[in-house]
């Protein structure tokens, strides 16, 4: 069996919690939040993630909060404006946070090594979740 192909306007769950992590790491969604026991690898797709009530609560709410907008938003300001000042720094720094999370936390985590995706992908990821979550 063959997975679907997905679109470059498909967002995956993993990066999206990635960027989160990445973005908030110490939220109150990833005190409670564990890989090892809400994830599980199946013949649906990469990552099927298991949540109760109240971690989705969480998670809904982490992703309406306004510090996360604002900070989403600061860190695109040298895309959108195509600047470069200090903040593509923190754009810079952002993405290679989130590339290493991803590798050691997310992508460890993986059962399936038969896509490994390259760190252009990566980044590619990293960005697109931020304008997603820029203009949620």
């Amino acid at each position: 069996m063959t997975l679907p192909k997905t679109s470059p306007n498909d967002i995956s769950f993993t990066f999206l919690l990635c960027s989160l992590f990445t973005l908030l790491p110490s939220a109150f969604f990833f005190t409670r939040f564990s890989l090892k026991e809400n994830v599980s690898h199946s013949i649906l797709g990469r990552d099927s993630f298991l949540l109760n009530k109240a971690d989705l609560l969480n998670l809904y709410a982490m992703l309406n909060s306004l510090i996360l907008k604002a900070f989403a938003t600061t860190l695109l300001e040298p895309l959108i404006f195509k600047k470069k000042v200090l903040k593509s720094d923190l754009l810079f720094q952002y993405i290679r946070k989130f590339k290493h999370n991803y590798k050691y936390y997310f992508f460890s985590e993986n059962t399936d090594y038969s896509y490994v995706p390259l760190d252009s992908e990566i980044n590619y990821e990293a960005i697109k979740i931020l304008y997603l979550l820029a203009c949620l």
